[in-house]
């Protein structure tokens, strides 16, 4: 298994090389941005920040469901972002720790 790669060792990965495994994952992942049409900075309804220091908590629009606080590359709602980041370790927003979550 690649050590450089920051989410490899949380995925089970079987007869697929280190690097192909990789591949595939950033390949997963940056399919969920394009559809999402968000980059690691990007609030949901356009809207920036700048703080990667936490998630930012941020009602970027209301939908029929609520408010939404949909945020970063992957638009993490901040429930979300507590329950995964609790159980991976992480403390902060930055795109390494979206990539995890």
């Amino acid at each position: 298994m690649a050590e450089s790669s920051p989410y490899l060792k949380y995925v089970a990965v079987n007869d697929i090389p280190a690097d192909q495994a990789e591949a595939n994952i950033k390949s997963y992942l940056d399919g969920i941005a394009k559809a999402e049409n968000a980059d690691y900075n990007t609030i949901v309804g356009g809207r920036t920040f700048n703080d990667y220091s936490k998630h930012p908590g941020i009602v970027g629009v209301t939908t029929s469901e609520g408010p939404s606080t949909a945020a970063g590359r992957y638009q993490i709602v901040g429930k979300t972002y507590e329950q995964y980041s609790k159980k991976l370790g992480i403390t902060d927003f930055t795109p390494e720790s979206q990539d995890k979550i």
